[in-house]
């Protein structure tokens, strides 16, 4: 999870729920996995599962295929349960009071933080990003069998009607990067589609509690039980400037610029050195690609490689963290009764967007780009630094 600014961080509330899939609910009550227990609790529709046997045992005695018959039994529940025609008002609150108790039996028994990053927050960001375990795995690491139930506390994206818990939004995320898709009802997608919670079609600061589904996936999934998310306060001006003076505690942004401007004339002396040999390179991120080794021939280079790719990669802890959690903050919560107090936050940074915005600085991104190990090329910073907070 984004762990910056932690001025603005202090300002966001407990979770609190957003949706529960109750289409999930009953196909988890249903499945045959090693969490069953657990989902009995939940109790959707006893009669109808109960009947669901009733039917296969007939089925059987009279010579028809149960399990084709039964497998039709449970999708005819599923979907009347999403029409929302078996379920009373009732039934759902006592499914949502149980899923609680369960989450909250999970966070102490299986607890996840990210998708593929290992994020180890010091306590005091461990209290701000209300993250019950700072040695907690990311859901890549962890050891889980199909129908175990989890906990996560992830970014959330909405992509092409699709959710994804994600540790990076779409408009700075690699093809590598690990996501995992979050099967959910068409109904709950839509409502978070319009949810002000998803207001950027992403979300950073969301807790979910799923089941792990890898049988008869080509990739693991989750099937989203209940969703929960953190939505911001109030913004006063002590807050705001808090907020610029923590930007000046990121003193290797600029120590790492001294990595990039070296690692880009590497990049340009040799793109140039083998256009001379009047050969045909129009394709210079393919040259970059198959020839960055003989470019970059000294171990110092290659370090300063790796520093690069992970200072870019860091938007839990580092500055990129800041820029970007300020940008969430200012597009999802900055209007209204914190205009006033995101105005402040903007002038206070003035300075330092005008050197990101500096055409020296950018000069390099085209040929670090190249190498597919920065995140915040021209179009990113441009994305983060729109116009509300270029001086």
């Amino acid at each position: 999870m984004i762990g910056r600014p932690h001025s603005l961080l202090r300002h966001y509330k407990e979770f609190t729920p957003v949706c529960m899939d109750y289409a999930n609910v009953v196909a988890a009550s249903l499945a045959q996995d090693t969490q069953r227990t657990w989902w009995r609790k939940l109790k959707p529709s006893e009669v109808s599962i109960d009947l669901g046997k009733i039917v296969g045992t007939i089925a059987k005695t009279v010579g028809l295929d149960a399990p084709e018959l039964k497998a039709k039994w449970n999708l005819d529940l599923q979907n009347r349960v999403t029409s929302e025609s078996v379920l009373t008002q009732a039934k759902k609150e006592e499914m949502f009071s149980t899923a609680l108790i369960i989450q909250a039996n999970r966070i102490n028994k299986c607890y996840l933080h990210n998708v593929n990053h290992r994020q180890s927050p010091s306590s005091d960001e461990q209290l701000l990003l209300r993250c019950y375990d700072r040695h907690a795995l990311p859901l890549s690491q962890a050891t889980l069998q199909h129908g175990d139930l989890v906990v996560i506390d992830t970014m959330v994206v909405i992509e092409q009607d699709e959710v994804y818990a994600a540790d990076y939004p779409s408009f700075i995320a690699k093809t590598a990067d690990i996501r995992i898709l979050v099967r959910a009802d068409a109904s709950v997608r839509t409502l978070l589609d319009n949810h002000p919670a998803f207001k950027l079609k992403w979300n950073p600061y969301c807790r979910l509690l799923a089941r792990y589904v890898s049988l008869g996936e080509s990739q693991p999934v989750l099937e989203l039980i209940l969703l929960s998310a953190r939505s911001f306060a109030l913004l006063d001006r002590s807050a705001a400037l808090e907020t610029v003076k923590e930007v000046e505690d990121f003193t290797s942004q600029y120590l790492q610029e001294l990595d990039r401007s070296r690692i880009a004339m590497s990049l340009q002396v040799g793109i140039e050195a083998r256009a001379a040999d009047g050969i045909d390179f129009a394709d210079a991120a393919a040259l970059v690609q198959r020839e960055r080794y003989q470019m970059f021939h000294l171990d110092y280079d290659h370090e300063k490689l790796e520093k690069i790719k992970k200072f870019e990669d860091d938007i839990f802890e580092g500055p990129f963290a800041f820029w970007l959690g300020l940008y969430y903050f200012l597009r999802s919560s900055g209007e209204g009764a914190n205009s006033i107090s995101a105005g402040e936050v903007v002038h206070g940074l003035s300075f330092y967007t005008r050197y990101f915005q500096d055409n020296k600085w950018r000069a390099s991104l085209p040929y670090l780009k190249m190498l597919d190990i920065i995140r915040f090329d021209g179009d990113a910073l441009d994305a983060v630094f729109t116009l509300d907070v270029r001086p």
